[in-house]
């Protein structure tokens, strides 16, 4: 044994038992990591012993750190139908979701401008609230291997809006932007998307939670414009 070591009780024994190391320097024991700084364990109580919920907190927040993560949840998926022929439909998507203007963005990025210009900018080019960041017609495509069905599929989003999510959560970006579909059904043109806030409330933050719902609201917006009912539970 080290000198000068303390002898081990409790949670903090129980720490070293599954496998954290508990390190002591001159100023007393220090904060089980696996890796990186030493920081210094919560304070003692008045009776001398440290508080097990704190330190079984600070294990959880190595675990999350150095170990994989799952999460299940589960996804609203909508379909909705389009008024119109499948042209019609793309076409009045497309005139209420401009394309992202890259070149102002770009210029922006390259002049290291304000967050609020970039707001601003985001304000003129998306006027109901989304940009198309990608597009892709793929009917030419699947027709090579027989199939029929005409469709085009988008990332729709506004790069404003993820800031608010991202900055609590850099993984949100898997989920923003949104991605949504066109195709010819057998009864005419169909709009599909992942209800947002199913996503965006599996990452248990209220603030993402908050733009979720928001986004949300934002789609049955959308869905409005394009004469389109509006599925229950986005508004």
């Amino acid at each position: 044994m080290l000198a000068g070591a303390h002898r081990l009780r409790g949670p903090v024994r129980m720490a070293c038992a599954v496998g954290v190391r508990l390190l002591h320097t001159a100023d007393g024991p220090t904060r089980p990591r696996r890796n990186g700084p030493v920081l210094p364990l919560p304070a003692a109580s008045e009776n001398g012993h440290r508080a097990s919920d704190q330190l079984f907190s600070t294990m959880r927040e190595i675990s999350d750190m150095s170990e994989p993560r799952s999460t299940s949840y589960e996804v609203t998926r909508l379909h909705v139908p389009l008024p119109g022929s499948f042209e019609d439909a793309v076409r009045h998507y497309e005139s209420l979701v401009p394309p992202l203007d890259t070149t102002a963005l770009q210029g922006l990025v390259g002049s290291r401008a304000p967050w609020g210009q970039f707001l601003d900018q985001a304000e003129r080019n998306a006027p109901h609230g989304f940009m198309i960041f990608w597009r892709n017609a793929g009917t030419s495509l699947m027709s090579l291997a027989g199939e029929n069905t005409s469709f085009v599929m988008y990332l729709m989003g506004n790069h404003t809006i993820a800031q608010r999510m991202f900055h609590h959560d850099a993984s949100v970006m898997l989920h923003a932007p949104l991605r949504t579909e066109i195709y010819q059904g057998s009864d005419g043109p169909l709009f599909v998307i992942d209800k947002p806030s199913s996503h965006f409330n599996s990452y248990r933050h209220p603030e993402i939670s908050r733009v979720g719902a928001e986004l949300d609201q934002k789609v049955a917006d959308l869905l409005d414009r394009m004469g389109a009912p509006v599925p229950a539970g986005l508004r």
